[in-house]
This record gives structure tokens, C-alpha cells and sequence, in this order.
């Protein structure tokens, strides 16, 4: 009985170390995402404050393109052919961005492995919203007793 007894207690002392393994392992990863967040929050507070100052510098930019123009041209037609310029600058982003998303796939190959999965395990029949305790049969028929036949 002696040897029985010191199994139980390696196993228990083994199944002991492991759970603070993996406790001190989740307090590292919270670390580490923890940090992460923080950088990633500094990061995007300073994206933020260029993309705020960069849609200045754009409107300047422009004033500037027009003022150019305006030397050689009347106002009305500098502005249009700045605004025109921006129209087919928006025009070409709009269609790259179009064919982008149609390349835009999803996740197929993990689709394909879920229902690969669920075939395996049983659970295709549950696709169409039917639940798990749906039969499989035609309960429905008058005199049949719901067994599949």
C-alpha cells in the first residue's frame, strides 16, 4: 500500500506543479499583452494626431496647387482642374480598392477544416438550424415511431 500512497502523491505533486505552471504562464502573457496594449494605445494616439495634421497640410497643399495655377489661369478654372485631378485621384483608389475586396477571399480553408470537423464528429446533421435533438428520421409521418428504418 506504501507504493500506492506515493504514487498519488507524485501525481498529485506533479498535477500541483503544473497548474502553477500554467497559472504563472497566464500571469506572463497578461504582462506581455498588458505592455503591448500600451504601446499600441501610444501608437495610435500619435497616428491619430499626424493624420489630423496631415489633412491640413493636404488643404494647404491644395490652396497651394490652386494659388500655382491661378498665376497662368483664371480662379475658377484652377479650381476646376484641381478638383477634377482629385476626382480621378478618388476614381483610381475607389476601383484598386474595388477589385481588393473581391480578392478578398475570407477564410476558406478554415471553413473547409470546420466542416470537415463537424462531419467527423457528427454535427453536419445540425446545419439548416436543425438542433441536436431534431431526429434524423420522418417523426413527422402519421405511424411511424421516429426510428430510423
Amino acid at each position: 500500500m506504501a507504493a500506492g500512497t506515493r504514487l498519488r502523491d507524485s501525481v498529485r505533486e506533479v498535477a500541483r506543479r503544473g497548474a502553477a505552471v500554467l497559472r504563472l504562464q497566464a500571469e506572463l502573457a497578461k504582462a506581455e499583452l498588458r505592455d503591448t496594449a500600451k504601446n499600441a494605445g501610444a501608437g495610435l494616439a500619435l497616428v491619430i494626431a499626424a493624420a489630423f495634421l496631415a489633412f491640413f497640410v493636404f488643404a494647404l497643399l491644395t490652396g497651394l496647387f490652386v494659388a500655382l495655377l491661378a498665376l497662368a489661369l483664371p480662379v475658377w478654372a484652377s479650381v476646376l482642374i484641381v478638383m477634377v485631378v482629385y476626382i480621378i485621384v478618388v476614381l483610381v483608389l475607389v476601383l484598386v480598392a474595388r477589385g481588393r475586396f473581391r480578392q478578398a477571399k475570407g477564410t476558406p480553408l478554415a471553413r473547409e477544416q470546420a466542416k470537415l470537423t463537424a462531419s467527423a464528429l457528427g454535427l453536419d446533421r445540425l446545419k439548416n438550424g436543425a438542433g441536436p435533438a431534431a431526429p434524423a428520421s420522418n417523426a413527422s409521418t402519421p405511424g411511424s415511431d421516429g426510428l430510423p428504418s
